[in-house]
C-alpha cells in the first residue's frame, strides 16, 4: 500500500489591513443579498478556501481576488509500505514523480565482503587512515592492521561471490514482498525524489 500526499500550491498571505476595511463598509449591502452574507469577514476564508475560488465582486463594485502563488514549490511526499518490485511501474511512477521527500520500506541488503565485520572490514575501513589513529586501534585492539594485496583472479572470485549474494538477497526479499535498497534507490531515481528515507517496521 502507498500514499502521494500533495500539499495545495502555497499563496501568499491576504492584505487584512486592507480588506477589513473595505469588507466592513460593504456590510449592509451584503446582508440584502439572496443568498444574505450576514458576516462579511466570512469571505477573508472563502478567499483562501480549496479549491482556488473564482474572483468576488462586492455590492460596491469592489473585487476581491484569492491571493496570488507565493512562489514557493508545494510539497510532495510519496510513502510505500512493504512492496517487492510493485513499484517498477509506470502508472506509479507519474503519480509520484518529483517528490520532496520518498519513504520506502526496504528489509535484507547485501553487503560487499571487503566491508563486512570482522578483520578484512576493518582494514578496509581503516584503508587511508592517518597513521596515528591506526596505531591507537592497533593498541586497542593488540592486532597489527596490514593492507594484503590480492591477486586479480582473487578480486574476479570477490566479484563473483558479492554478485552472487545481492541476487540471492534480492530473491529474499521479493519472497517475502520486501525490496531491496537498490530497488528503492532506482525506484528514487526514476521518479527524481529529493530526498529518500529506507525503513522498515516487523514485529519482534
Amino acid at each position: 500500500m502507498g500514499y502521494v500526499l500533495q500539499e495545495p500550491t502555497p499563496r501568499l498571505p491576504l492584505d487584512t489591513a486592507s480588506l477589513i476595511p473595505l469588507l466592513q463598509s460593504n456590510a449592509t449591502a451584503l446582508a440584502e443579498l439572496d443568498p444574505p452574507v450576514k458576516h462579511p469577514l466570512s469571505l477573508l476564508s472563502h478567499l483562501t478556501s480549496l479549491p482556488t475560488p473564482d474572483p468576488y465582486t462586492l455590492p460596491s463594485g469592489d473585487i476581491l481576488s484569492p491571493p496570488e502563488p507565493s512562489g514557493i514549490h508545494a510539497r510532495k511526499l510519496v510513502i510505500f509500505g512493504d512492496c517487492s518490485g510493485g513499484t517498477s511501474n509506470p502508472v506509479f511512477e507519474e503519480m509520484c514523480r518529483n517528490p520532496s521527500l520518498l519513504i520506502h520500506e526496504c528489509t535484507n541488503s547485501a553487503i560487499p565482503e571487503l566491508v563486512q565485520r570482522g578483520e578484512k572490514g576493518r582494514k578496509v575501513r581503516m584503508k587511508g587512515m592517518d597513521d596515528g589513529l591506526v596505531k591507537r586501534s592497533e593498541d586497542q585492539t593488540g592486532k597489527k592492521v596490514g593492507h594484503e594485496g590480492h591477486n586479480g583472479d582473487e578480486q574476479q572470485s570477490r566479484a563473483e561471490r558479492d554478485a552472487k549474494k545481492v541476487e540471492d538477497m534480492r530473491k529474499k526479499a521479493q519472497k517475502r514482498g520486501h525490496s531491496t535498497p537498490a530497488e528503492v534507490g532506482e525506484f528514487a531515481r526514476k521518479i527524481q525524489a529529493r530526498r529518500v528515507v529506507v525503513n522498515h517496521f516487523s514485529a519482534m
